[in-house]
């Protein structure tokens, strides 16, 4: 009996697009950029010890009952400031003059007042987080920089508004449809048979508005309506802000229900002491909800918002 011996064929290549780094990216206060996970950059974070990305703290109320009643009810929080920390390693090969610039330009990317932006892309998309600078940790120098050509550093930043957001607003627009003859053809200026016109509105566009917010929280709405239209009405969830003013063709009226900022604006001119009602609301989180809207006119309506998120991812 002969016995034939063959090598087994080669197992295919790992395909190794099935990971990928995120991708780090600072943009400082005053536009200068870092690609914090390009060590080619001269500036990156080192593997271990950054803070910020992960889910944020919150200062919850909770209510304890009677002495018979065990543990606690929650009523509510609130989500605080979120610590960012990064370990930065800083390095040149051009010599100490080279080095200090590098040094030097990083370090005015940094401010207590004026806020930069941290920008993490995954798989996913992009999320950002805007930071303001806290403190060094009141570094020490063990060698001198300039003749070594490195140093690491440990940057604290705290982020008053503790969310990341989508990098792009979602934005969805609605509109009042001509009214269509009821026996077919054109508009009902032109009817394709010889009886009366009966029209239908299909204005159903506007009627059945809905809106999805893919983010972790909240969102609060910037409206813009395109005039001609009046009696303009924007709710959500039962509740209402009202317009009885009117916009002629080509005028615009925003309106900014964030509650740091709840202004109304007709052509750049304030218009928030004209609103009927006042009862901003914001679209709820993670699902599909839908809008009351209404006005008179073939105007149309705009809602915007940047989704919020816990985390960077």
């Amino acid at each position: 009996m002969t016995f034939v011996y063959i090598a087994p064929p080669p197992a295919p290549p790992v395909n190794t697009t099935f990971w990928a780094r995120s991708d780090h990216e600072w943009v400082g206060w005053n536009g200068d950029t870092f690609r914090l996970s390009d060590w080619r950059s001269g500036v990156f974070l080192t593997q271990a010890g950054t803070e910020g990305m992960g889910m944020p703290s919150e200062s919850a109320w909770v209510r304890t009952g009677s002495p018979f009643v065990h543990g606690q009810s929650y009523s509510g929080g609130v989500v605080e400031p979120r610590r960012v920390f990064w370990p930065v390693y800083l390095f040149a090969d051009g010599g100490s003059a080279e080095w200090q610039e590098l040094d030097t330009k990083f370090w005015q990317t940094m401010h207590f007042g004026r806020p930069g932006t941290w920008r993490v892309t995954t798989s996913a998309g992009t999320r950002e987080l805007r930071c303001r600078f806290v403190s060094d940790g009141g570094h020490s120098f063990a060698r001198d920089p300039h003749k070594f050509g490195w140093q690491s550093y440990g940057v604290e930043l705290v982020a008053d508004d503790p969310f990341w957001t989508a990098s792009e607003p979602v934005e969805k627009s609605w509109g009042q449809e001509p009214p269509v003859s009821f026996y077919g053809g054109g508009p009902v200026d032109e009817p394709s048979l010889g009886a009366p016109p009966f029209a239908i509105s299909a204005g159903t566009s506007i009627a059945s508005a809905e809106i999805t917010n893919p983010g972790d929280v909240e969102a609060w709405v910037l409206w813009s309506v395109t005039g001609p239209a009046s009696n303009i009405r924007l709710g959500v969830g039962g509740r209402e802000v009202t317009f009885p003013g009117e916009l002629l063709e080509g005028q615009t009226l925003t309106i900014n229900t964030d509650p740091q900022d709840q202004l109304a604006y007709r052509n750049g001119v304030d218009v928030t002491d004209s609103l009927g009602s006042y009862q901003f609301a914001p679209i709820p989180a993670a699902g599909s909800t839908k809008l009351d809207l209404s006005l008179d006119g073939p105007g149309t309506v705009k809602a915007s918002f940047v989704p919020r998120y816990f985390r960077a991812w």
